[in-house]
């Protein structure tokens, strides 16, 4: 079966791999810890928090996360419509809910939470050394592309660089 498996794979040019969970696991322990309700969860919304708190008083860390929660799920509801949401949007819909109203400050705070989550959701993904040894040993032969649904284009090649990996696509 090696010489069958061997022929079939030599008709192909080029091969096509996923970033999230199939070239990088994606590990949620590697997010804050927090305790919500009695229940230990991993979550970016400790740091979000305390970026946000830095200029909003008076809204308590549970109703933060609340709310966040709630605009990830309209979020969520949205794309299994079959509507494509950024990212971004999640925060807008996210400030929204905690009664932002729309200004330079808003702009300035919608940003620091995105770029925060952003990193902390990269720091999640790393690349085992046998998926990166795989991927070289492959880019010997065929052409390699990668496929995402990650919606930060910046967020992505940053990571394969971090990784060693971005001259492998």
């Amino acid at each position: 079966i090696g010489g069958r498996k061997a022929f079939l794979m030599k008709q192909y040019k080029a091969l096509i791999f996923d970033l999230c969970d199939t070239i990088m696991p994606y590990r949620n322990d590697r997010k804050p810890e927090a305790i919500i309700r009695g229940e230990k969860i991993y979550t970016t919304t400790p740091l979000l928090y305390d970026c946000f708190r830095a200029d909003h008083t008076g809204i308590p860390y549970l109703e933060f996360y609340d709310h966040f929660i709630s605009a990830t799920e309209s979020v969520v509801d949205l794309r299994a419509s079959g509507y494509e949401v950024l990212g971004a949007v999640r925060f807008d819909l996210f400030l929204d809910r905690l009664k932002i109203s729309p200004s330079n400050h808003r702009s300035t705070l919608h940003q620091n939470l995105l770029d925060i989550h952003l990193k902390q959701v990269a720091d999640c993904l790393i690349c085992p050394q046998k998926n990166r040894d795989l991927l070289i040993q492959l880019k010997e032969e065929y052409s390699i592309g990668l496929i995402t649904n990650f919606d930060d284009t910046d967020t992505v090649y940053s990571i394969l660089h971090r990784e060693n990996i971005h001259g492998i696509f």
